[in-house]
């Protein structure tokens, strides 16, 4: 049985600015069936690299999971001897588990520990990840295993016989019916930042604040950042973003879809997943965009070799490149650190729902028909009308002032006493 310990998911960068994710071993040598399957299953759909990479991600998982319980996948499947139901069961349990995600991270957990912090833990929350990465985790490998138990038996008996085939659909039905619920539910879905935590961000990011914890040479780029991101973009959507994207006469700005971009040198390139469109900036951001343009990004000599808005200010091998989702990431956790739990669960996405909620707000105030305000949400937002995208945050809405009317309801009933 073939060692896969140490392997991780990578990035190839072609010419022409393809990018192809593969599983390696730490060798740095392809895994032969991971790479069969995204070569000829997933490259030829024309699947999003960031779809390719979730599924090699789960791969992964498949393969220590594998592993750690002395599953030779490969000669099982081959055999005809077909993942039992107990078998699936345990792995669909890992798969929801963050100690899979340590795995990802190659920071692998033994199922002893892990068992042992099942047990310490205080509720399933602490243990697992969400339900839509567990449910897409185990769609992956549901495929791949269906995939590759055709390949296998094709290779060996040269053909699949209608058992085998029958018995390689069940074992897919099986593992798919322990997928669970795709999402949750409308009660736990996560919302936006409330006004204290609002005030609070605005007040960390501001130039030249106490409590912002970046260096003044970033502290511009960082605001630009939560100001474009206000207007409710993507991550992918504010890291495409070049200079030559912004009209500073007319004050907009274009979101634009570039998968496959030759000019971004990032192996992991952002990109935008909704729609093309123009969008207003007021004078302001204007100026502080323009401001950090010609000042702080321009004093990185390497930004000057391409048109990327926000550039790495760190010295080293990528100052001047364009801002990875990486550096991003880091950007925000630094936030939340310093914020000592009041900014709990921040990300780019959140404040894309707060932008969310700050519109749906408006909207009320000027009292604009809920029909009218879906189609204005789903242009702003990128989604095509009627996607449903809008309604979600239209329902999100009233929830919450439903919520608010209840609550002055109580307290007028306490203030008038006992009937």
């Amino acid at each position: 049985m073939s060692t896969r310990k140490g392997a991780i998911v990578t990035t190839i960068l072609f010419k022409d600015g393809e990018r192809l994710p593969i599983l390696q071993d730490e060798q740095g040598t392809p895994l032969w069936n991971p790479t069969l399957y995204v070569t000829t299953q997933l490259r030829n759909a024309s699947l999003a690299p960031s779809t390719t990479k979730a599924a090699l991600d789960a791969i992964k998982l498949l393969n220590a999971w594998a592993d750690s319980r002395g599953i030779d996948l490969e000669a099982r499947l081959a055999r005809r001897q077909f993942l039992s139901d107990i078998e699936l069961q345990l792995l669909a349990t890992f798969l929801r588990t963050r100690a899979a995600t340590a795995e990802l991270n190659n920071r692998p957990l033994s199922l002893a520990r892990y068992a042992s912090r099942v047990r310490a833990a205080p509720g399933a929350a602490r243990t697992q990840v969400d339900p839509l990465t567990a449910y897409n985790r185990i769609t992956a490998v549901a495929s791949y295993l269906d995939w590759l138990a055709k390949y296998l038996l094709e290779r060996e008996a040269k053909g699949v016989d209608e058992a085998a085939s029958q018995a390689i659909a069940l074992m897919g039905e099986r593992l798919k019916g322990k997928r669970g619920r795709k999402r949750k539910s409308s009660i736990s879905a996560r919302m936006g930042l409330d006004e204290p935590q609002k005030s609070l961000l605005d007040e960390m990011l501001g130039a030249g604040s106490a409590v912002n914890p970046f260096q003044p040479e970033v502290q511009t780029r960082n605001a630009v950042i939560l100001d474009l991101l206000d207007l409710g973009l993507r991550a992918g959507e504010l890291l495409t973003l070049k200079v030559s994207d912004f009209d500073f006469q007319a004050n907009t700005f274009t979101v634009a879809r570039r998968h496959g971009d030759r000019s971004d040198p990032r192996r992991s390139q952002p990109v935008v997943k909704t729609r093309d469109r123009v969008l207003p900036i007021t004078d302001e951001l204007a100026r502080r965009i323009l401001g950090y343009v010609w000042t702080e990004r321009k004093s990185c000599p390497a930004s000057r070799r391409h048109e990327f808005l926000l550039v790495t200010h760190k010295l080293g091998p990528h100052h001047g490149r364009p801002m990875s989702y990486q550096a991003l990431s880091k950007a925000f956790a630094k936030l939340r650190n310093a914020a000592h739990g009041r900014l709990d669960g921040l990300s780019p996405h959140v404040i894309r729902h707060t932008a969310n909620d700050r519109f749906s707000r408006q909207m009320e105030s000027q009292g604009t028909p809920p029909a009218q305000e879906e189609k204005m949400r789903s242009y702003i937002m990128g989604w095509r009308e009627g996607s449903g995208s809008a309604a979600t945050y239209t329902r999100r809405h009233t929830q919450r002032t439903a919520m608010e009317a209840s609550l002055r309801l109580q307290k007028s009933k306490r203030n008038r006493g006992p009937a």
